[in-house]
C-alpha cells in the first residue's frame, strides 16, 4: 500500500462522464445504467468542471426540481481533484480526513482520467491493519435513518437530504426489511418519471446483508468486499436494528489502526537501536567492524579523562558534533554545543551521574546552525579512593527518528487542515480529565460547536473556500480561549471546547454566548467572498460520577440537537440527566430523613481476622438501609447524598450509638472484640465528634478501648492542626484510630507520622489485582514496609481468594477482611459466626 500509486489501481472509464450541456435526466440515466454513484461533468478539454452525485439526486427529488434542467445548474462546482501520481496511502488519508466518498483523479494536464471510491480502497488496503479483536459495535453508525415501508420515495429522499445521509433502513413494524440507498433511488427515478406515490419498500435492495453487532470488524469488512455492498445492517441478539456499518466506517477504523502499526514499528526500531548501544558499552575499544556499525546506526563512542578534562571520541561521535578527527575536545566545548534550552537539564544529569555512576539522557545540540537530537548513556569509574577519574559512553544521532515520532504524533493526534487536536486526542484528554475529577472537584465542561448550514457553503463556493472558512473559524475560537483550554476539530464542521477550572455554570454560558457573537461576525475570504455563519452549541458539565468519555460527547451531542431544534445559533445545556439527578437527590434526602425517623437503618458486621490464626479479632460496622419499597440499599447510594446535607451527622451519630449498643451486648455475653466504625469528613470537620463518641460510649457503657474509628486519607489531610487535637483527645480515651482505603489518597510518610494512628487498611483496589499484577504487589509490599517503620498494624480489605491471603501472610500483613472469611452479616447471623470462632 505504501508504494502503490493511484494510476496503478485506477480503472480508466469514460462511462461516468457527461458534458456541461447534458440534462439532469440524462445524468441520472447514465448513473443508473452504469450502476455508478456519480458522474463527472467535463468541458470540451476534458477538464472536470463539477460532479453530480447520488446525494444531488436526492436533493433534486426532495426539492421537486424538473429533470430536464441543465446539469450545470445543480452540480457541485469547484471540485477537488487529486493527481494520478499520488500514493494510495496519501490518497486514502485525504479521503478519510476530508469526508469525501470519491476522489476525482486527473493527469499532469489536469484532465479527468477516472474516479477512486471507498470500495477501491477497501479492495487494495490490507485488512490486517484492523485490530484483531475490534468489534462492529465499536465503529458502526449508531444513529441510522429508519423509515417505514409505506413511506413515499420523495419523503425518504427529503429525509436523507436533510440529514446528509446516503442510505435509509426500511422496516415494517419492528422487522427490518432492507436498505435503500442513493443509487437505488437514482436508478428507480431514471426509469419511472411518476414516482412520488411509490412506497419506499418497492426499492429495497436484494443485496442487503444483516450482521450481529458482536461480529469482529475484520470479518464484516470481508463481507463488504466479497459481496460488493456498501453497507451492512447491524442487529443485536433480539434482531433489533442498532446501527449500520458503512465502507467509510471501516476505512476510518483502518486509519486509526494504521497509526498504531506505525507506532509499533518505531518502537521496534528503537529497541533494536537500544540493543546496539548496550553492545557498544561492553567493548573497550572501537575496531573497524564497530566503526562501520557506528556509521550505519549513527552511533558513536567516547571516553572522558576526567582528571585532564579531555575527550577521545570515535570517528562517528566526532562527526555527530561536526568536529574534525584530530579535534581537541573538552567539557566547555561540548557544553556550548548543547541547545540553550537543554543545558540546565544536561548539566543536572552529569551531576547526578557523579553520584550514581551512570546516566541516560536525550537532549539537543546545535551544529552549524542545525538542531540535532542526541540519545546518550555513560558509565563513570572511580579510583581506589572513590574519586571519579574516567567515563565511557555512547551517543546516537536520533534526529530522524525523533522527527518521525513528532510527525507521527502530529498525524495521529492533530487535524491536518486546522492544526487543532482531533477526536483521538480529545478522547484521551477526556479520559484523563475524568480520572482527575474523581480525585477533586474540578469544574469542567464540554462545548460541542456545529457550524450551521456549512454544507451549503461548500456546495455554493467549493471545498477550497470551505477549508479557508474552517481555518478562520479555528483561529477565532483558539484566540478566544485560555491557554489551558482544549480546542478540537471533531469533524468537517464540528469543533469541541474543553474548559476547566470554572467557577460556575454561568461561566460556561458566557463563553458559549461569546462564541456565538464572535462567529456571527462576517468572514472575508479569497476572491472577495464574504460569508456569514451561525453556530449551534451543545454543552455538558463534567460531573464526578461520569465514567466514560464517549458518554460525555453523547450528552453534548444531545444538547446540540436540542439547540438546532430550537432555532439554531444558540446554546443549550444537557439538562435531562442533571434535572433527573437533582430530583433524585432531593427525593432521597426526604426518604433518608424519614428512614431515620422510622428506624429503617440497620448495621451489618464484617469480621476482621488475624491472618496467622484465622481467628476473628474484631468487626467493621457497615450501615444498610431497609427501604420499605426498594429493599436493602447499600451506603454507596445514599451516603454521598446524605453528605450534601446535615443528614450525614444524624446518620453518623446513629451508627456510633447502634454499634456501641450492640458491642455492649456481645461484651456481656463474653465476646471481647473491637468494633470499627467509619467517620465521615463532614463529621470530623463540622461537628463535635469527641462529644458524639463520648455520648455513644456513656449511653451504652461500651468499653472505649474496644472502639476503633476509621478515617479516610482525604479527611486526614484537611485542617491538620484541628484534626491532630481531635485525634489525640480520642486516643487519650483509649479509642483506636484507623486509616481507611489507604493508598488511594495522597498522604506521605512525613505527613502520616504526625498522626496518632493504630491501623492502616489497604484499599481493596490493590488487593483485587493480587496475584495478577506485579505493580499491585509492589504497592502492597511498600505499604506494609512503611507501616513496620511507623509501627502501625496492617489490615487488608477485600480479601476474597486464598492466594491473596497467602501473599499477605508471606509479606507481614497482620489482619484481613473480606468475603474469604465472610460477607457483611446482620447482628444475629454474625453472632453465630462469633460462636463458631470461640
Amino acid at each position: 500500500m505504501h508504494n502503490t500509486k493511484l494510476k496503478n489501481i485506477l480503472q480508466y472509464n469514460d462511462a461516468g462522464v457527461v458534458a456541461l450541456e447534458s440534462s439532469v435526466e440524462y445524468a441520472i440515466q447514465v448513473m443508473s445504467s452504469d450502476e455508478i454513484s456519480s458522474v463527472i461533468v467535463i468541458d470540451e478539454s476534458k477538464k472536470p468542471m463539477g460532479i453530480f452525485t447520488e446525494y444531488d439526486v436526492l436533493k433534486v427529488i426532495a426539492q421537486n426540481i424538473a429533470l430536464d434542467i441543465s446539469i450545470k445548474e445543480v452540480m457541485t462546482k469547484n471540485v477537488v481533484t487529486i493527481s494520478q501520481n499520488k500514493y494510495l496511502h496519501d490518497a486514502y488519508v485525504f479521503l478519510v480526513e476530508s469526508g469525501h466518498r470519491h476522489l476525482i483523479v486527473v493527469d499532469e494536464d489536469e484532465k479527468y482520467i477516472g474516479i477512486v471510491s471507498e470500495g477501491d480502497f477497501l479492495r487494495f488496503i490490507s485488512l490486517d491493519y484492523l485490530g484483531k479483536m475490534e468489534l462492529v459495535e465499536e465503529v458502526m453508525d449508531k444513529t441510522p435513518l429508519i423509515v417505514e415501508a409505506s413511506s413515499k420515495i420523495r419523503e425518504v429522499a427529503k429525509l436523507m437530504s436533510e440529514q446528509h445521509l446516503d442510505y435509509a433502513i426500511v422496516v415494517q413494524g419492528r422487522k427490518p426489511l432492507g436498505v435503500v440507498d442513493e443509487r437505488t433511488i437514482t436508478s428507480y427515478i431514471s426509469k419511472h418519471v411518476e414516482h412520488n406515490g411509490t412506497p419506499i419498500k418497492e426499492l429495497i435492495s436484494e443485496k442487503v446483508h444483516f450482521i450481529d453487532k458482536t461480529l469482529y470488524l475484520q470479518e464484516a469488512a470481508k463481507i463488504l468486499t466479497e459481496h460488493g455492498v456498501r453497507q451492512l445492517v447491524v442487529l443485536n441478539k433480539e434482531e433489533k436494528i442498532v446501527g449500520l456499518l458503512r465502507r467509510f466506517d471501516v476505512l476510518k477504523a483502518i486509519n486509526g489502526s494504521y497509526f498504531e502499526f506505525l507506532v509499533e514499528t518505531i518502537e521496534k526500531k528503537s529497541q533494536i537501536l537500544e540493543q546496539l548501544i548496550t553492545q557498544h558499552k561492553q567493548l573497550e575499544q572501537v575496531d573497524a567492524e564497530l566503526q562501520a556499525a557506528e556509521e550505519l546506526a549513527h552511533v558513536g563512542s567516547w571516553t572522558w579523562d576526567i582528571i585532564k578534562d579531555q575527550f577521545h571520541g570515535s570517528k562517528e561521535s566526532l562527526k555527530i558534533f561536526g568536529l574534525a578527527e584530530d579535534a581537541t575536545i573538552d567539557t566547555e566545548r561540548l557544553f556550548k554545543a548543547t541547545h540553550p534550552d537543554d543545558r540546565k537539564y544536561f548539566l543536572k544529569k552529569i551531576i547526578q551521574a557523579m553520584k550514581s555512576g551512570e546516566y541516560d539522557v536525550t537532549y539537543r545540540i546545535i551544529v552549524d546552525g542545525e538542531v540535532k537530537w542526541i540519545a546518550g548513556s555513560a558509565n563513570f569509574f572511580q579510583d581506589d579512593t572513590g574519586k571519579y577519574i574516567q567515563a565511557q559512553g555512547m551517543l546516537q544521532d536520533i534526529t530522524v527518528q525523533k522527527m518521525y515520532e513528532l510527525e507521527l504524533e502530529k498525524l495521529a493526534n492533530y487535524d491536518s487542515l486546522t492544526g487543532l487536536t482531533n477526536r483521538i486526542y480529545l478522547l484521551a484528554h477526556l479520559k484523563k480529565l475524568i480520572q482527575r475529577n474523581k480525585r477533586n472537584q474540578n469544574n469542567a465542561a464540554i462545548l460541542l460547536l456545529d457550524i450551521d448550514h456549512f454544507r451549503d457553503i461548500n456546495d455554493s463556493f467549493g471545498h477550497n473556500v470551505g477549508d479557508e472558512l474552517l481555518l478562520q473559524i479555528a483561529k477565532r475560537i483558539s484566540n478566544r480561549v485560555r491557554q489551558e483550554d482544549l480546542v478540537c476539530r471533531m469533524s468537517a464542521d464540528e469543533f469541541v471546547l474543553v474548559l476547566e477550572r470554572l467557577h460556575n455554570k454561568e461561566d460556561v454560558a458566557q463563553v458559549a454566548q461569546e462564541m456565538i457573537e464572535m462567529l456571527s461576525e462576517p468572514f472575508n475570504l479569497s476572491n472577495n467572498i464574504e460569508v456569514h455563519v451561525g453556530v449551534s452549541i451543545g454543552i455538558t458539565l463534567i460531573a464526578q460520577d461520569y465514567k466514560d468519555e464517549n458518554e460525555l460527547l453523547q450528552f453534548a451531542d444531545t444538547a446540540l440537537f436540542q439547540a438546532k431544534n430550537e432555532g439554531r445559533n444558540c446554546y443549550r445545556f444537557y439538562s435531562d440527566k442533571l434535572t433527573a439527578s437533582i430530583q433524585e437527590r432531593i427525593r432521597y434526602q426526604n426518604e433518608i430523613f424519614h428512614a431515620l425517623q422510622n428506624n429503617e437503618f440497620e448495621l451489618y458486621y464484617q469480621p476482621q481476622v488475624r491472618i496467622g490464626s484465622d481467628r476473628i479479632i474484631g468487626m467493621e460496622a457497615l450501615i444498610r438501609w431497609n427501604h420499605p419499597q426498594k429493599g436493602l440499599i447499600n451506603p454507596d447510594v445514599f451516603i454521598p447524598i446524605a453528605e450534601e446535607s446535615s443528614l450525614i451527622a444524624q446518620i453518623g451519630q446513629w451508627t456510633l450509638q447502634e454499634a456501641c449498643r450492640q458491642g455492649k451486648i456481645w461484651q456481656d455475653k463474653g465476646y471481647d472484640f473491637h468494633i470499627s466504625v467509619n467517620v465521615s469528613m463532614n463529621q470530623l470537620h463540622y461537628h463535635d465528634i469527641v462529644a458524639v463518641v463520648d455520648h455513644a460510649l456513656n449511653k451504652s457503657s461500651f468499653k472505649a478501648d474496644s472502639l476503633i474509628l476509621e478515617l479516610t486519607e482525604s479527611a486526614m489531610m484537611m485542617q491538620e492542626e484541628k484534626l491532630l487535637t481531635i485525634l489525640h483527645t480520642l486516643r487519650s480515651k483509649g479509642i483506636g484510630i484507623a486509616i481507611d482505603d489507604f493508598g488511594t489518597g495522597y498522604s506521605s510518610y512525613s505527613y502520616l507520622k504526625k498522626f496518632p494512628v493504630d491501623i492502616l487498611k489497604i484499599d481493596k483496589s490493590f488487593i483485587d489485582d493480587i496475584p495478577y499484577k506485579k505493580d499491585a504487589e509492589a504497592i502492597v509490599k511498600a505499604i506494609i514496609a512503611m507501616s513496620e517503620i511507623l509501627e502501625y498494624q496492617i489490615l487488608a480489605e477485600g480479601v476474597e481468594y486464598p492466594e491473596q491471603k497467602e501473599f499477605l501472610d508471606a509479606n507481614g500483613c497482620h489482619y484481613y477482611q473480606g468475603y474469604l472469611k465472610s460477607k457483611p452479616l446482620p447482628a444475629k447471623e454474625f453472632e453465630k459466626l462469633l460462636f463458631k470462632n470461640m
